[in-house]
């Protein structure tokens, strides 16, 4: 999983909000049935061709794979950016901490996270 660009753009706050076309957004929602969030980031993805897609969701991850996108999990994420010194040991614990509480993680995928963060 790739996410060194990514990371990157996080890191020289080069982030912009963009919106799908109509036409790229019913094609995602017909074809793999997201709505909202989803359904507008793959969208985005898919007509801006951009390889890497935040997406936690399971159907959302499903579709970026059909779609020849690759899929990163906000955990991929934070352990990405704590082994490239961009966080903390402490902010990314805090980070997970709020991850295993409101998330969809199992306890076996948040342990070997934790795992990760310490081993940088």
């Amino acid at each position: 999983m790739q996410v060194g660009p990514l990371c990157a753009r996080f890191q020289t706050h080069k982030l912009q909000v963009k919106k799908p076309q109509r036409a790229s957004q019913q094609m995602v929602e017909h074809l793999f049935g997201l709505r909202a969030g989803e359904r507008d980031a793959l969208a985005l993805a898919y007509e801006l061709r951009i390889p890497d897609v935040l997406m936690d969701d399971k159907k959302g991850i499903n579709a970026c794979k059909a779609l020849g996108l690759r899929p990163i999990t906000a955990l991929a994420l934070l352990v990405a950016l704590r082994k490239r010194g961009i966080i903390s040991r402490a902010k990314g614990l805090r980070a997970l901490d709020l991850l295993e509480r409101h998330g969809w993680y199992s306890q076996d995928v948040i342990k070997q996270a934790r795992s990760d963060l310490d081993a940088r």
